[in-house]
């Protein structure tokens, strides 16, 4: 559905340049469309990430996998042209922007199904490998994008671009973000990109993994938070300004000195970040009498609650890979972790051994939960697949999946503690939310309620 709205953008970016100008009503309805796109992306990437952390059994929830970029990419592209569209709506600014991105976020669509269908990287998330496919689906994307591109560079003239005598500081905020989005789109699709490139060019293949990704996402997402944050608290005085930088600074350091993160200073990056986010959001809602930009900031809010669930999964987890039979125990964290039995499922798509494991208070004494992992082997394909056993809480998750079978009744079996993992999900779910109460159709059914 995403990839289905960013063609509704496509065409209507063609449709500005071929025309040479943006009418008010035009850009209201790409506005509108955008948000519809932006949603479903949001929605896609968060429900891809919830089936990798309970389906994959590899502990995690994003691995920066090919196919995960391929939808992350034109995320990030949307939410940029969403920060243009703000200007290009009210100040008539970054027209060119806008409508560049449309064309580009349309682009990495086209990528993504390429790599998803055409077998050109290895995933476990891809689906066919079909060269023919993605021949022709190269061949219909380089018939679409280049005709395109040309007539940009055209007609983009026509076109109202970024005066920056003419920015007032707030507007300097979607500048910004148009930037540094951007720049994280770039990232991403150049460490996609550049193993196949290097196996082509060179022949010897290569890995650009988790290292290269977190290096460069992690300080531009702290950048973008600090500047999130920064902008919702420009029209306040400084006082408010100290008071929210107070609200943030202290307990982001205060919390990983008392605690034992594994990077106490990206621990303290990254709590830092999302505590200045929701303080100023906080202050803005406290002074503004105005709803105009209230649902950015709850996408915003979203944002700040889903770096919390990041940072306890990355900083705080704890995680142990050990054998486990009927009667093995294991302690992690406060909890007691202890292999009951073994059972046979069979249903109408797969057979699988199914795990019991008890997780017991510190002391052994009470029973707090039962999880039940699986290790599946599909009928159709004989694929085997990992079912995580799963105990979601608001402060924390238990985790326990199981790997290969080691002995007739023993297995290798994942044990995690996961602090505060649920928000990351419950971020994502409140940005969809903003974008939902942002859509007009939305706005004016609660106006009609209120009224009635």
């Amino acid at each position: 559905m995403g990839y289905a709205g960013l063609t509704f953008c496509f065409g209507t970016a063609i449709g500005f340049l071929l025309s040479g100008k943006l009418t008010e009503i035009r850009v209201e309805q790409l506005r509108n469309w955008t948000i519809v796109t932006w949603i479903f992306l949001t929605a896609g990437n968060l429900l891809g990430s919830w089936w990798a952390y309970r389906e994959l059994g590899w502990g995690g929830w994003w691995f920066w996998d090919p196919v995960e970029n391929a939808s992350f990419i034109p995320w990030l592209l949307v939410t940029a042209q969403l920060h243009a569209l703000l200007l290009a709506r009210y100040r008539e600014h970054l027209q060119r922007s806008m409508v560049f991105l449309c064309l580009a976020a349309f682009a990495m669509c086209l990528f993504g199904t390429f790599i998803v269908r055409s077998g050109m990287m290895q995933s476990v998330h891809a689906f066919a490998a079909d060269p023919d496919r993605g021949l022709f689906l190269l061949s219909a994307g380089l018939l679409i994008l280049v005709p395109g591109f040309i007539i940009y560079f055209l007609r983009a003239k026509y076109l109202k671009g970024a005066s920056v005598d003419q920015l007032e500081i707030g507007d300097l905020g979607s500048v910004t973000a148009v930037m540094l989005l951007s720049a994280a789109a770039i990232c991403v699709l150049f460490g996609t990109i550049y193993p196949m490139l290097h196996e082509t060019i060179n022949g010897v293949t290569i890995s650009v993994g988790t290292p290269y990704f977190n290096s460069v996402f992690g300080p531009l997402t702290v950048l973008a938070a600090i500047l999130i944050g920064f902008f919702q608290l420009y029209s306040v005085n400084w006082f408010w300004k100290s008071v929210a930088f107070i609200i943030a600074f202290f307990p982001s350091v205060v919390i990983p000195y008392l605690t034992n993160p594994k990077d106490p200073y990206m621990a303290a990056a990254g709590l830092f970040a999302s505590f200045w986010i929701m303080a100023s959001a906080g202050i803005w809602f406290a002074h503004k009498k105005t709803n105009v930009n209230a649902f950015a900031l709850i996408a915003h809010l979203g944002i700040a609650i889903s770096i919390i669930g990041v940072v306890g999964d990355t900083q705080y987890q704890q995680e142990a890979l050990v054998r486990m039979g009927p009667g093995n125990g294991r302690e992690l964290s406060d909890v007691v972790f202890v292999y009951q039995q073994t059972h046979k499922v069979d249903n109408k798509s797969f057979y699988a051994d199914e795990g019991e494991v008890s997780v017991l208070d510190k002391d052994g004494e009470n029973e707090l939960t039962v999880l039940r992992p699986q290790r599946q082997t599909f009928k159709s394909n004989g694929m085997e697949m990992t079912h995580a056993g799963i105990e979601q809480g608001i402060l924390r998750d238990l985790y326990v999946s199981m790997g290969n079978k080691l002995s007739e009744t023993e297995y290798l079996v994942r044990l995690n503690v996961k602090p505060f993992m649920s928000w990351l999900w419950l971020g994502g779910l409140v940005m969809i939310g903003a974008g939902i109460a942002a859509l007009p159709w939305w706005r004016r059914k609660r106006s009609e309620s209120r009224n009635v």
